[in-house]
């Protein structure tokens, strides 16, 4: 976990590093990012794999839990990547960008188990199951030493 304070916005931020999923040809960090000064709370995803996905812009990230509920989370702002539909793909396919997080989303991580994510690209999804409990671990001790995070979105 770092603290941070973005130097365009003066914005103080609280944010993971390296906390990822595996799955059969490459990773997600789903890192977990708060924006004290606009009380934004959500995940920055940085996709890594030898596919390209070309991620949804809607309900691209897809958070399956032990009791069937499924939450579904759209990317806000930009989906960035380092390869275009016309060019040459290069040995690993990223994707970047963040996702904001709901109410419901914060509940079920806190009180439900997570056993997969989904993400859904323009022609192919890929799910992930690899790391989901460290995963979950990390969002829970982020939400506990950081209950702010919680109160502004409850």
């Amino acid at each position: 976990m770092i603290l941070t304070v973005d130097p365009d916005t003066q914005s103080h931020l609280i944010s993971e590093v390296d906390n990822n999923i595996y799955g059969p040809n490459g990773t997600v960090d789903l890192n977990m990012f708060y924006d004290k000064n606009s009380r934004e709370l959500g995940l920055k995803f940085h996709y890594r794999d030898q596919d390209w996905l070309f991620i949804e812009q809607q309900e691209s990230f897809m958070f399956l839990f032990e009791d069937g509920y499924i939450v579904s989370l759209s990317p806000a702002g930009k989906i960035h990547a380092n390869v275009t539909r016309d060019g040459p793909p290069p040995d690993i396919i990223e994707e970047w960008g963040q996702v904001p997080w709901t109410e419901v989303m914060i509940e079920k991580v806190l009180q439900e188990k997570l056993i997969g994510v989904r993400i859904n690209g323009n022609i192919r999804y890929k799910e992930y199951d690899q790391g989901i409990a460290e995963l979950q671990r990390k969002w829970k001790k982020m939400l506990r030493e950081y209950p702010e995070m919680i109160e502004h979105h409850l």
